[in-house]
């Protein structure tokens, strides 16, 4: 089985995903917010407004904040690679699958020791006519590994 050709693809999560994981935040600060409230023994009237202040505050600020969930993947046929419109800067890493469900796949970016894992959510909607290319690169083997020069020298 040979790799996967070279190639690159847009990942952009879709709007309503996005939008039910800001307001599962903001119910959650809201939720602490009204809870430190009632122990700072503020009056009930207080307490709501306190809370669903924060909770506005923490959904626009998921929302405006949406940019950063584009990101450029890249295979170069050895190596994947990843980046951020607004940074051209691409890093290279390793690309695992951790929950494939057809359209829909979980993908771990390691970029290497240190470096914090990244989570990607790739579905079939965000990549339309490229997403059995994707799946061949993700699912494909990697190519095998040259011999270091000195190794070889050290064999003859």
């Amino acid at each position: 089985m040979r790799a996967a050709p070279a190639a690159q693809f847009m990942l952009a999560g879709r709007r309503a995903p996005r939008m039910v994981a800001a307001a599962i935040a903001a119910l959650a600060v809201g939720g602490v917010a009204a809870w430190a409230a009632r122990k700072m023994l503020l009056p009930d009237g207080l307490s709501v407004v306190v809370a669903v202040a924060a909770a506005l505050l923490v959904f626009a600020l998921l929302i405006v904040n949406t940019e950063r969930w584009a990101l450029s993947l890249r295979w170069d046929g050895r190596a994947w690679h990843l980046a951020r419109p607004e940074r051209p800067i691409e890093t290279p890493g390793e690309l695992l699958v951790i929950v494939d469900l057809g359209p829909w796949m979980l993908l771990r970016f390691d970029a290497g020791p240190g470096a914090p894992s990244q989570w990607l959510s790739a579905h079939q909607g965000s990549v339309k006519p490229r997403w059995h290319a994707l799946r061949c690169a993700v699912y494909s083997p990697r190519p095998a590994a040259t011999p270091d020069a000195s190794v070889e020298e050290a064999a003859l």
